[in-house]
């Protein structure tokens, strides 16, 4: 935390370092934007943070959130000296795929060198709090926004250096949503993201899976561990996807309420834009919910398929056992020790019997293989 980032905008913009009590002696500008490391308190950073919230006026409820580490919140309040104070936190599953062993898709843990097994214990986190006043009717030049961006990622940094150095950053002290709608643009493209690279270790997996589930496998190829973490990394995308676009919803929520009522007119047909690309935002995170919607049914067809697989082989398996335990009755010799004859069987019945036995024999070994006898 000792170091932010920052774009201040008056006249033409302005980017700079700065540390935490350099910044808050600094002037205020009509926009300004900064940059901040995530904002979860350590001992090493628990003073800046105090005066950095302190500074931004950042309510207490906000602070909570991250230590609680919300799937996603939002909130809103009106304040007495006229300014209006938005915030919003977001979590969202990393996903790191690189390339495995047998040259396919493979999740790996990035803080970890070795395989480890589709395991990936990353997340992305982020914080966004909005501080703004109104512009004064007939006096555009009143109006100030603050925002402030806990842990941004690289692309939303650079997305936004692109948008100050434009005409369009005036824009945002006439409705400063239109600065959230960068974030809901660099939120959607870390869900989609994650699905997609999801998506490409799911679909290696089950081809694994059919590969080894067909006629003849005997299924000692299935590897369980990676094959929970694939179906958990599902479950955390899905997460991810839901609460990304109920963010978006009460972001829209929001707006509407805040800048398209009549007592804003004078912004009326900015304000009715930056509505339509939230809008638009939110069908995108709607499409990702439903594809990760789609990902855990597929995760759970090949569950169950290899559910299936070890019933079949278990069936089978218990049947070899127990012809094995339950053989046919020893017969006994007679007063002269002699073994009687079984007319009715032939040396093609024993070597029938014996094709049986190593065929059972082969798939006790088999189940035993995959973990199935006792």
């Amino acid at each position: 935390m000792d170091l932010l980032m920052t774009f201040a905008c008056t006249d033409s913009p302005n980017r700079l370092t700065t540390t935490v009590p350099a910044f808050v002696t600094r002037d205020k500008p009509k926009l300004r934007i900064i940059f901040a490391p995530l904002d979860y308190p350590s001992p090493q950073n628990s003073i800046a943070v105090e005066a950095l919230f302190s500074h931004l006026k950042i309510p207490d409820e906000f602070a909570a959130e991250r230590i609680c580490s919300v799937t996603h919140s939002f909130g809103w309040h009106h304040e007495a000296d006229a300014d209006h104070v938005l915030w919003l936190h977001t979590l969202c599953k990393n996903i790191t795929l690189v390339q495995g062993s047998d040259g396919g898709p493979s999740i790996q843990d990035p803080r970890h060198s070795k395989p480890s097994q589709e395991s990936d214990g990353t997340w992305l986190r982020s914080g966004v709090f909005l501080r703004w006043r109104q512009p004064a009717v007939g006096d555009d030049d009143s109006g100030e926004v603050d925002m402030i961006i806990f842990g941004p990622t690289v692309p939303l940094q650079k997305n936004f250096e692109c948008l100050i150095h434009r005409p369009q950053w005036r824009q945002a002290i006439e409705d400063p949503f239109s600065l959230l709608v960068v974030v809901l643009d660099d939120l959607h493209r870390q869900v989609d993201e994650a699905r997609a690279k999801l998506h490409e270790a799911l679909r290696f997996a089950e081809n694994r899976v059919l590969d080894n589930a067909g006629p003849g496998a005997t299924g000692a190829s299935f590897n369980f561990v990676a094959m929970y973490n694939i179906a958990k990394h599902v479950i955390h995308v899905k997460e991810s996807s839901n609460a990304a676009f109920l963010a978006a919803s009460k972001l829209a929520e929001a707006h509407r309420i805040l800048m398209l009522e009549p007592k804003h007119r004078s912004v009326e047909k900015t304000s009715e834009g930056v509505q339509a690309l939230i809008q638009h935002k939110l069908t995108l995170l709607e499409s990702c919910k439903l594809q990760a919607q789609s990902l855990d049914s597929r995760a759970q067809n090949m569950t169950n398929l290899v559910r299936h697989s070890h019933r079949v082989l278990y069936s089978l398996s218990a049947n070899v056992l127990v012809g094995f335990q339950h053989g046919e009755p020893t017969r006994q010799p007679d007063d002269e020790g002699r073994q009687p004859v079984d007319e009715s069987h032939s040396d093609r019945d024993d070597v029938l019997s014996t094709r049986s036995y190593y065929r059972g024999a082969y798939l006790c070994r088999s189940v035993t293989a995959i973990g199935l006898t006792t």
